[in-house]
C-alpha cells in the first residue's frame, strides 16, 4: 500500500494503522523523502515494513516505479489555506490533480486497485467560503472523476475537523466547539431552515484522526463494505 503525502499529520496516522493491523508493506510517497514515526510504537518488524521514497505526486515518471507495486493507495495530500489559483500548491494541483496523477499511473497495474481519497465533509464557513471556495470544489471534482474509472475501487472519505489529542493538543478544544455547533445546527436551525449548513459551510462534525486513519487503512486493504463515509459514520 502507498500512501500519497505520508509524511503529513494524516498520512503518517494511516501508515501506522497500516503497520499495526495488517501484514502489508507499506511505502511512504512524498515531495521530502523523510518520515519521522518516533512518536510511534513500532516493532522492528513493522519498520522493515515500511519504506521511504522521494517523489512528486505530480510526475507519472516518479509514481511508476513505486505505485506498480502496490494494490492499494492512500491519497493524504491536500491544504486547507492558500491563496495560490492555479500554480503547485493550489487546491486543484494538491486535492485533485495530484490524485488523477496516480489514477493514471494505476491504469497500468493488473486488476482493480483500492484507491482512498481523504476528502471532506464540507469546505470552510462562510464568510471564508468566499474566499477558499475552490477548496470543497476540487475536493468534489476529484471525487466524481475517482470514481468513475473502472480500475479503480474508490473509497472516498469525509472527515470533518481532524483532531489528535497526543499530536495536536490544540485540535481537542476545536474538535468539541465544531461537535457543539453541529448538535446546534442539526436540532436547531436545521428546523427553522433546512439545508443551513451545506449552504452556509456551517462546520460538520468532528473526526477523531485515528479513526480516520482506521478507515484509511481498510480502504486500502479492501476490507470496507460501502465506498463512501461521513464525519458523522467515522465516529
Amino acid at each position: 500500500v502507498s500512501v500519497l503525502g505520508g509524511s503529513g499529520y494524516i498520512g503518517k496516522h494511516c501508515i501506522y494503522k497500516l503497520l499495526k493491523n495488517s501484514s502489508a508493506n507499506v511505502f511512504s510517497v512524498s515531495r521530502s523523502g523523510k518520515i519521522d514515526m518516533s512518536q510511534y510504537n513500532l516493532s522492528q518488524e513493522e519498520k522493515d515494513r515500511l519504506k521511504v521514497f522521494k517523489a512528486s505526486a505530480l510526475s507519472k515518471e516518479d509514481l511508476k516505479p513505486i505505485l506498480s507495486q502496490c494494490n492499494g493507495v492512500i491519497h493524504s495530500i491536500g491544504t486547507l489555506v492558500t491563496f495560490d489559483k492555479n500554480g503547485p500548491n493550489s487546491y486543484d494541483t494538491l486535492g485533485r490533480q495530484t490524485a488523477l496523477i496516480a489514477a493514471e499511473v494505476l491504469k497500468e497495474n493488473i486488476g482493480i486497485t483500492n484507491f482512498v481519497y481523504i476528502s471532506a465533509q464540507r469546505g470552510l464557513p462562510f464568510p471564508l467560503s468566499i474566499l477558499f471556495g475552490d477548496y470543497i470544489k476540487s475536493k468534489r471534482k476529484a471525487e466524481e472523476e475517482l470514481k468513475s474509472m473502472k480500475h479503480l475501487n474508490t473509497t472516498v472519505l469525509l472527515p470533518g475537523v481532524v483532531c489528535d489529542p497526543k499530536i495536536r493538543s490544540w485540535s481537542v478544544p476545536l474538535y468539541h466547539s465544531v461537535n457543539i455547533f453541529n448538535s446546534f445546527e442539526k436540532n436547531v436551525l436545521g428546523k427553522i431552515a433546512p439545508q443551513i449548513g451545506e449552504k452556509l459551510n456551517l462546520p460538520s462534525r468532528g473526526t477523531i484522526l485515528d479513526n480516520l486513519a482506521s478507515y484509511a487503512a481498510k480502504g486500502a486493504l479492501g476490507e470496507l463494505d460501502k465506498n463512501i463515509f461521513s464525519a458523522d459514520e467515522m465516529i
